[in-house]
């Protein structure tokens, strides 16, 4: 059963632009943080004004609230390899464009990203970017 978003609990939920805890727990100058009282120029779970990002999106935004740059497939900071999501007979067409890594040059391993959260292999839940190829190339997100 689908459950409310919860601010301040460091997780980025439907409704929320950012989640960096309670105001004694954010370590960051992007997100206005939960507090008891926030004041209405402050909305709790929202990024501050000027800023692109927020580190509690992901880890593509850097510290200093800008999106780092981009120089290969994620899946690479976890020792995997990017390989393209298989639809399963149960799964929705968006199923082919989640992210997905793979065991260095075994296919058998190839899952979506939503998959790998295990240790060591804690990867991001992610989709691939609008224009990936998809479906063994046959179509694009």
């Amino acid at each position: 059963e689908p459950q409310d978003a919860i601010c301040g609990n460091e997780v980025v939920e439907d409704g929320e632009e950012c989640d960096c805890g309670w105001e004694e727990d954010c370590k960051e100058p992007c997100c206005f943080p939960m507090r008891a009282n926030s004041p209405p120029d402050e909305p709790p779970c929202r990024l501050r004004p000027n800023v692109i990002c927020s580190p509690s999106q992901g880890p593509c935004c850097t510290q200093d609230c800008k999106l780092k740059e981009c120089t290969g497939s994620i899946c690479m900071a976890y020792g995997l390899e990017s390989c393209q999501c298989k639809q399963g007979p149960n799964d929705s067409p968006a199923k082919l464009c989640e992210l997905c890594c793979r065991m260095p040059s075994d296919d058998s391993t190839c899952k979506s990203s939503f998959e790998w959260n295990t240790s060591p292999y804690d990867v991001p839940d992610l989709y691939a970017k609008p224009g990936t190829p998809c479906d063994n190339y046959n179509g694009y997100c």
